[in-house]
Protein backbone atom coordinates (compact mmCIF):
# COMPACT_ATOMS: atom_id res chain seq x y z
CA UNK A 1 0.00 0.00 0.00
CA UNK A 2 1.33 3.90 -1.18
CA UNK A 3 1.78 6.45 1.47
CA UNK A 4 -1.08 8.38 0.58
CA UNK A 5 -3.47 5.32 0.41
CA UNK A 6 -1.73 3.84 4.03
CA UNK A 7 -2.54 7.69 5.41
CA UNK A 8 -6.47 7.76 4.00
CA UNK A 9 -7.02 4.52 5.51
CA UNK A 10 -6.06 5.79 9.26
CA UNK A 11 -8.61 8.60 8.95
CA UNK A 12 -11.24 6.42 7.37
CA UNK A 13 -10.64 4.62 10.50
CA UNK A 14 -11.38 7.41 12.68
CA UNK A 15 -7.20 6.49 14.09
CA UNK A 16 -5.82 9.05 16.47
CA UNK A 17 -3.57 11.89 14.85
CA UNK A 18 -0.70 10.98 16.92
CA UNK A 19 -0.73 7.63 15.36
CA UNK A 20 -0.57 9.62 11.75
CA UNK A 21 2.12 11.48 13.04
CA UNK A 22 4.11 8.73 13.62
CA UNK A 23 3.08 7.25 9.90
CA UNK A 24 4.71 10.45 8.51
CA UNK A 25 8.04 10.31 10.51
CA UNK A 26 7.89 6.44 9.41
CA UNK A 27 7.27 7.84 6.19
CA UNK A 28 10.58 10.19 6.10
CA UNK A 29 8.91 13.46 6.60
CA UNK A 30 10.93 15.78 7.74
CA UNK A 31 9.99 16.52 11.61
CA UNK A 32 9.23 19.97 10.84
CA UNK A 33 7.22 19.63 7.95
CA UNK A 34 5.32 17.02 9.98
CA UNK A 35 4.31 19.11 12.27
CA UNK A 36 3.27 21.49 9.97
CA UNK A 37 0.76 18.98 8.59
CA UNK A 38 -0.37 17.53 11.67
CA UNK A 39 -1.45 21.70 12.98
CA UNK A 40 -3.50 21.78 9.93
CA UNK A 41 -5.53 18.70 10.16
CA UNK A 42 -6.00 19.49 13.64
CA UNK A 43 -8.79 21.78 12.17
CA UNK A 44 -10.76 19.73 10.51
CA UNK A 45 -12.79 17.27 12.30
CA UNK A 46 -12.04 12.90 12.13
CA UNK A 47 -14.44 12.41 9.65
CA UNK A 48 -13.05 15.46 7.23
CA UNK A 49 -9.41 14.60 7.92
CA UNK A 50 -9.49 11.56 5.20
CA UNK A 51 -10.86 13.83 2.65
CA UNK A 52 -8.33 16.77 3.34
CA UNK A 53 -5.79 14.71 3.49
CA UNK A 54 -5.04 14.87 -0.14
CA UNK A 55 -5.81 18.76 -0.83
CA UNK A 56 -2.91 19.51 2.34
CA UNK A 57 -0.39 17.11 0.65
CA UNK A 58 -0.89 18.40 -2.06
CA UNK A 59 0.42 21.77 -0.78
CA UNK A 60 3.49 20.68 -0.29
CA UNK A 61 4.44 19.14 -4.24
CA UNK A 62 6.13 21.46 -6.11
CA UNK A 63 5.68 21.04 -9.87
CA UNK A 64 8.13 22.29 -12.95
CA UNK A 65 7.60 21.16 -16.00
CA UNK A 66 10.12 21.19 -18.83
CA UNK A 67 10.20 24.50 -21.03
CA UNK A 68 11.38 22.85 -24.08
CA UNK A 69 11.15 24.82 -27.20
CA UNK A 70 10.94 23.26 -30.52
CA UNK A 71 13.17 26.10 -31.99
CA UNK A 72 16.25 25.55 -29.80
CA UNK A 73 18.35 22.93 -28.70
CA UNK A 74 16.66 22.26 -25.47
CA UNK A 75 19.81 20.38 -23.18
CA UNK A 76 18.77 18.32 -20.54
CA UNK A 77 21.95 17.59 -17.58
CA UNK A 78 20.90 14.58 -15.97
CA UNK A 79 22.51 13.98 -12.38
CA UNK A 80 22.19 11.73 -9.28
CA UNK A 81 23.96 9.01 -7.93
CA UNK A 82 24.66 5.52 -9.55
CA UNK A 83 21.92 3.08 -9.11
CA UNK A 84 19.15 5.62 -9.04
CA UNK A 85 18.03 4.72 -12.54
CA UNK A 86 19.15 7.84 -14.45
CA UNK A 87 20.07 5.68 -17.62
CA UNK A 88 16.45 4.45 -17.62
CA UNK A 89 14.97 7.32 -17.34
CA UNK A 90 16.95 8.92 -20.32
CA UNK A 91 15.32 6.68 -21.82
CA UNK A 92 11.99 7.13 -20.74
CA UNK A 93 12.29 10.99 -21.57
CA UNK A 94 13.63 10.77 -24.55
CA UNK A 95 10.93 8.26 -25.95
CA UNK A 96 8.42 10.66 -24.36
CA UNK A 97 9.46 13.51 -25.86
CA UNK A 98 9.73 12.05 -29.20
CA UNK A 99 6.47 10.96 -29.64
CA UNK A 100 5.42 14.39 -28.92
CA UNK A 101 7.46 15.97 -31.84
CA UNK A 102 10.74 16.33 -30.78
CA UNK A 103 14.04 15.35 -31.94
CA UNK A 104 16.17 13.97 -29.22
CA UNK A 105 19.64 12.72 -29.16
CA UNK A 106 21.74 11.15 -25.83
CA UNK A 107 24.97 12.05 -24.44
CA UNK A 108 26.70 9.08 -23.04
CA UNK A 109 29.10 11.50 -20.37
CA UNK A 110 28.97 9.02 -17.24
CA UNK A 111 32.13 7.21 -18.82
CA UNK A 112 33.75 5.95 -15.67
CA UNK A 113 30.82 2.70 -15.81
CA UNK A 114 30.92 0.82 -19.50
CA UNK A 115 27.40 -0.63 -18.22
CA UNK A 116 26.15 3.10 -18.42
CA UNK A 117 27.21 3.44 -21.73
CA UNK A 118 26.01 -0.11 -23.17
CA UNK A 119 22.54 0.43 -21.36
CA UNK A 120 22.23 3.86 -22.99
CA UNK A 121 23.16 2.27 -26.38
CA UNK A 122 20.37 -0.40 -25.60
CA UNK A 123 18.15 2.05 -25.19
CA UNK A 124 19.04 4.37 -27.76
CA UNK A 125 19.22 1.64 -30.89
CA UNK A 126 15.53 0.19 -29.66
CA UNK A 127 14.33 3.79 -29.80
CA UNK A 128 15.91 4.76 -33.41
CA UNK A 129 17.59 7.67 -31.10
CA UNK A 130 21.38 8.99 -32.03
CA UNK A 131 23.76 8.53 -29.12
CA UNK A 132 27.50 10.21 -28.79
CA UNK A 133 29.61 8.24 -26.90
CA UNK A 134 33.32 7.28 -26.83
CA UNK A 135 35.25 4.78 -24.79
CA UNK A 136 35.18 4.02 -21.18
CA UNK A 137 37.35 6.60 -19.05
CA UNK A 138 37.14 9.47 -21.81
CA UNK A 139 36.55 13.20 -20.81
CA UNK A 140 33.06 13.48 -19.94
CA UNK A 141 33.01 17.11 -20.98
CA UNK A 142 34.58 16.27 -24.38
CA UNK A 143 32.08 14.16 -24.66
CA UNK A 144 29.06 16.72 -24.11
CA UNK A 145 30.67 19.03 -26.22
CA UNK A 146 30.93 16.48 -29.17
CA UNK A 147 27.13 16.32 -28.72
CA UNK A 148 26.28 19.73 -28.54
CA UNK A 149 28.55 19.96 -31.74
CA UNK A 150 26.72 17.48 -33.35
CA UNK A 151 23.25 18.57 -32.29
CA UNK A 152 23.93 21.68 -33.84
CA UNK A 153 25.37 21.24 -36.58
CA UNK A 154 23.27 20.63 -40.30
CA UNK A 155 23.44 17.03 -40.87
CA UNK A 156 20.30 16.83 -38.95
CA UNK A 157 18.17 19.17 -36.55
CA UNK A 158 17.98 17.99 -33.47
CA UNK A 159 16.32 19.71 -30.75
CA UNK A 160 16.73 17.80 -27.39
CA UNK A 161 20.19 17.10 -25.86
CA UNK A 162 19.90 14.58 -22.78
CA UNK A 163 23.27 13.81 -20.78
CA UNK A 164 23.73 11.23 -18.72
CA UNK A 165 26.82 11.97 -15.94
CA UNK A 166 28.36 9.79 -13.43
CA UNK A 167 27.42 10.02 -10.02
CA UNK A 168 30.47 8.87 -7.18
CA UNK A 169 29.81 10.50 -4.44
CA UNK A 170 32.41 8.50 -2.25
CA UNK A 171 34.66 10.88 -4.25
CA UNK A 172 32.61 14.04 -4.06
CA UNK A 173 35.47 16.22 -5.14
CA UNK A 174 36.80 14.43 -8.66
CA UNK A 175 32.68 14.60 -9.07
CA UNK A 176 32.00 18.28 -8.58
CA UNK A 177 34.91 18.47 -10.51
CA UNK A 178 33.70 16.51 -13.67
CA UNK A 179 30.24 17.86 -13.41
CA UNK A 180 31.34 21.74 -12.94
CA UNK A 181 33.49 20.97 -15.92
CA UNK A 182 30.39 19.53 -18.11
CA UNK A 183 28.32 23.17 -16.98
CA UNK A 184 31.24 24.76 -18.25
CA UNK A 185 31.13 23.63 -21.69
CA UNK A 186 28.04 24.04 -22.19
CA UNK A 187 28.22 27.28 -21.07
CA UNK A 188 30.81 28.14 -23.73
CA UNK A 189 28.48 26.28 -26.54
CA UNK A 190 25.81 28.92 -25.06
CA UNK A 191 27.96 31.75 -25.79
CA UNK A 192 28.96 30.48 -28.93
CA UNK A 193 25.45 29.71 -30.21
CA UNK A 194 23.81 32.76 -28.77
CA UNK A 195 20.42 32.60 -27.75
CA UNK A 196 19.73 28.69 -29.68
CA UNK A 197 20.27 26.86 -26.61
CA UNK A 198 18.09 26.09 -23.72
CA UNK A 199 19.26 24.27 -20.68
CA UNK A 200 17.62 22.66 -17.68
CA UNK A 201 20.04 20.71 -15.18
CA UNK A 202 17.57 17.56 -13.17
CA UNK A 203 18.49 15.66 -10.29
CA UNK A 204 16.78 11.79 -10.33
CA UNK A 205 16.41 10.72 -6.92
CA UNK A 206 15.18 7.02 -6.31
CA UNK A 207 11.62 6.99 -3.73
CA UNK A 208 13.29 4.03 -1.92
CA UNK A 209 15.70 5.85 -0.38
CA UNK A 210 13.82 7.95 1.98
CA UNK A 211 16.41 10.32 4.23
CA UNK A 212 19.34 9.29 1.72
CA UNK A 213 17.49 10.59 -1.03
CA UNK A 214 17.04 14.30 0.65
CA UNK A 215 21.02 14.12 1.78
CA UNK A 216 21.79 13.53 -1.71
CA UNK A 217 19.98 16.18 -3.00
CA UNK A 218 21.35 18.99 -0.30
CA UNK A 219 24.62 17.45 -1.71
CA UNK A 220 23.95 18.08 -5.06
CA UNK A 221 22.22 21.26 -4.88
CA UNK A 222 25.87 22.69 -3.14
CA UNK A 223 27.62 20.72 -6.33
CA UNK A 224 25.53 22.34 -9.18
CA UNK A 225 22.83 24.60 -10.29
CA UNK A 226 19.75 22.01 -9.83
CA UNK A 227 16.24 23.12 -11.57
CA UNK A 228 14.19 20.31 -10.75
CA UNK A 229 14.21 16.37 -9.74
CA UNK A 230 12.70 13.20 -11.19
CA UNK A 231 11.65 10.62 -9.23
CA UNK A 232 12.08 7.31 -10.03
CA UNK A 233 11.30 3.79 -8.51
CA UNK A 234 7.66 5.15 -7.34
CA UNK A 235 5.97 1.77 -7.86
CA UNK A 236 7.49 0.36 -4.31
CA UNK A 237 8.25 3.12 -2.34
CA UNK A 238 7.33 3.39 1.39
CA UNK A 239 9.66 6.37 2.14
CA UNK A 240 7.65 8.69 0.06
CA UNK A 241 7.97 11.41 2.56
CA UNK A 242 11.39 12.56 1.36
CA UNK A 243 10.16 13.94 -1.56
CA UNK A 244 7.73 16.16 -0.03
CA UNK A 245 10.86 17.33 2.24
CA UNK A 246 13.24 18.04 -0.81
CA UNK A 247 10.68 20.12 -2.73
CA UNK A 248 9.71 22.30 0.70
CA UNK A 249 12.81 22.39 2.90
CA UNK A 250 15.38 22.35 -0.43
CA UNK A 251 13.14 24.12 -2.98
CA UNK A 252 13.36 21.75 -5.91
CA UNK A 253 10.06 21.02 -8.09
CA UNK A 254 9.26 17.61 -9.58
CA UNK A 255 9.39 17.53 -13.03
CA UNK A 256 9.06 13.72 -13.59
CA UNK A 257 8.44 10.46 -12.55
CA UNK A 258 9.26 6.98 -13.56
CA UNK A 259 7.28 3.95 -11.46
CA UNK A 260 7.80 0.55 -13.81
CA UNK A 261 10.25 -1.30 -15.69
CA UNK A 262 8.56 -0.22 -19.39
CA UNK A 263 9.48 2.51 -20.93
CA UNK A 264 5.97 3.86 -21.36
CA UNK A 265 5.91 3.93 -17.35
CA UNK A 266 6.54 7.76 -16.84
CA UNK A 267 4.83 10.90 -16.09
CA UNK A 268 6.35 14.13 -17.21
CA UNK A 269 4.98 17.53 -15.06
CA UNK A 270 3.34 18.96 -18.70
CA UNK A 271 0.69 16.78 -18.26
CA UNK A 272 -2.44 17.87 -16.53
CA UNK A 273 -3.34 14.81 -14.39
CA UNK A 274 0.47 14.76 -13.19
CA UNK A 275 -0.11 15.88 -9.54
CA UNK A 276 -2.76 13.50 -8.71
CA UNK A 277 -1.41 10.38 -10.32
CA UNK A 278 1.91 11.17 -8.85
CA UNK A 279 -0.18 11.51 -5.55
CA UNK A 280 -2.11 8.21 -6.02
CA UNK A 281 1.87 6.33 -6.33
CA UNK A 282 4.00 7.58 -3.77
Amino acid sequence: MNLFSRLKELFSKNEDINLFEKNLLLSDFEYSLTKEIIEKLKKFTKDERSIKIKDILKEYLLVQKFTFENSKLNILNIVGVNGVGKTTAISKIANFYKNRGFSPIIAAADTFRAAAIEQLTHWADKLNIEIIKQKQGADPAAVVYDSIDKAMSNEKKYNLLIIDTAGRLQNKEELMQQLNKIVKVIDKKKTQYLDKINYHSTLVIDANLGKNSFNQAEIFKKIINIDSIGITKLDSTAKGGAIFSICNLLKLPISFASFGEKIEDYLDASENSFIDILLNKI
